[in-house]
């Protein structure tokens, strides 16, 4: 799975500018075990100030994920990753959650308290370019043929987020 965009606002309560974040990410998974996950984006505020890159690697899975790529499927990665800030290791075993909507979204959560909340808690959201199964077909489909629905389920992505930082699990 790859992705050539990756886009997101995050604010802080002191109204601190929002940031926008832009860059690529790969995922690798077979026989339903992560074989390799990484991702590098560059963080700029809206007006243009603060501009820094980070890269995330060494992704280690958890037992706990759970990888479905049906079309309506939702994946559940949970492992853990370094982050390296301006090329220069900044953070190492954070508590990551690589969620996969539809085979169209890429959600990252890096733990706030493992990165000195400079994420804001906010996750990282993106777009699946590309997906391919074991015989190299592509998986993704696009356009006339999707149908768009809405979530009915009350579910909230970002509460779940939290609860598996603080060790809830719920």
């Amino acid at each position: 799975m790859t992705s050539t965009t990756t886009s997101n606002e995050t604010s802080t309560a002191q109204e601190e500018e929002p940031y926008i974040l832009s860059g690529d990410w790969n995922l690798d998974v077979r026989d339903g075990n992560v074989t390799n996950f990484a991702a590098n984006f560059t963080m700029a505020h809206i007006d243009g100030t603060s501009r820094h890159t980070h890269d995330l690697s060494n992704f280690v899975q958890s037992n706990s994920t759970t990888i479905d790529n049906s079309a309506n499927g939702t994946s559940y990665i949970f492992g853990t990753v370094d982050v390296a800030a301006d090329g220069e290791n900044k953070w190492t075993n954070v508590k990551a959650l690589i969620m996969i909507q539809k085979n169209n979204v890429v959600i990252i959560s890096l733990a706030s308290e493992d990165t000195e909340d400079h994420f804001m808690g906010a996750p990282i959201y993106g777009i699946v370019d590309s997906m391919t199964d074991k015989n190299g077909n592509e998986m993704i489909e696009t356009g006339g043929t999707q149908t768009a629905g809405n979530v009915t389920s009350g579910g909230n992505v970002t509460q779940g987020i939290k609860d598996f930082f603080n060790g809830t699990g719920k």
